[in-house]
């Protein structure tokens, strides 16, 4: 079936995949890369030379494996719950919202405010029944529609029927006028870290 040159590395290389742990492959790569190298230095035929790239080929294909062996398979973001990490607004819906039960919310937001899920923060805590009664929109909008830099005046939010106050507009930050129906101020916004 396979040549003869090439059949013992072939041979070589089954057994090598039927290692069970990483560390056994390891020790049987470190021993075929120094049979490799020794051969190479040892032999000058062409037929041997066949053989030295035979031979660095499958040492290729044995160092791929090993790396495929040792890599972690890629983690898939399953919602809130997916691992120890959670999220502001997941911590406070697991709790029942008991931090703003009986309280009247004002919530500072934009589009990058969102749960676990992907569900936005303001949809979020108005469907669990949170007494949210305003939004403060900082620059690009509380939909992050507004282009950079432009000011923007105060409107009524689409997906949850509050009046939005801009915090980009003649503003930069909440007037005691917006402040007068709210108890408490639920600051949500995503940071990139700089």
């Amino acid at each position: 079936m396979w040549p003869g040159f090439i059949r013992k590395p072939v041979n070589l290389l089954f057994r090598l995949l039927r290692f069970a742990s990483s560390l056994t492959i390891v020790i049987a790569i470190r021993k075929y890369i120094t049979f490799a190298f020794a051969f190479e230095f040892a032999c000058s035929s062409p037929k041997h030379q066949r053989m030295t790239v035979v031979h660095r080929f499958l040492l290729f294909v044995s160092v791929l494996l090993l790396a495929a062996c040792a890599t972690p398979p890629p983690e898939v973001f399953s919602g809130a719950q997916s691992g120890p990490f959670r999220l502001g607004l997941d911590v406070l819906s697991g709790n029942g919202y008991d931090l703003l039960r009986g309280k009247r919310i004002g919530l500072i937001t934009n589009q990058t405010s969102v749960t676990g899920s992907g569900t936005s923060t303001r949809v979020a805590m108005q469907r669990a029944g949170v007494n949210l009664v305003a939004l403060y929109a900082p620059e690009h909008g509380i939909d992050g529609t507004v282009v950079a830099g432009r000011k923007f005046g105060d409107r009524r939010d689409s997906a949850t029927g509050l009046p939005v106050y801009s915090l980009y507009g003649d503003t930069r930050k909440p007037t005691p006028g917006m402040l007068a129906g709210i108890d408490m101020l639920v600051f949500d916004l995503q940071d990139i870290g700089c």
